[in-house]
């Protein structure tokens, strides 16, 4: 995995994957190995944490990165091991 940001409340985490443009959910009480991605069976928790994380963001003056136009994936090291 690339880049990423999260959020936990509760027993839950989410993970927003930059490069890929997702959010994964996970239930870290049932599956501390962050297997299994409950974002698509609990998109209305998935949304709430996104949110909490984006206003997070916000509130601490975050500048997020922005995408290398001169990147290539054949270069990228974790593609190519």
């Amino acid at each position: 995995m690339g880049p990423a940001g999260a959020v936990r409340a509760g027993n839950y985490k989410l993970v927003e994957v930059f490069e890929a443009g997702k959010a994964e959910l996970y239930h870290l009480r049932n599956d501390l190995g962050e297997t299994h991605d409950l974002a698509a069976s609990m998109p209305d928790l998935a949304a709430k944490l996104t949110k909490m994380l984006c206003e997070s963001r916000v509130r601490s003056g975050v500048v997020m990165a922005t995408e290398n136009p001169d990147y290539k994936a054949e270069n990228d090291w974790r593609s190519n091991p």
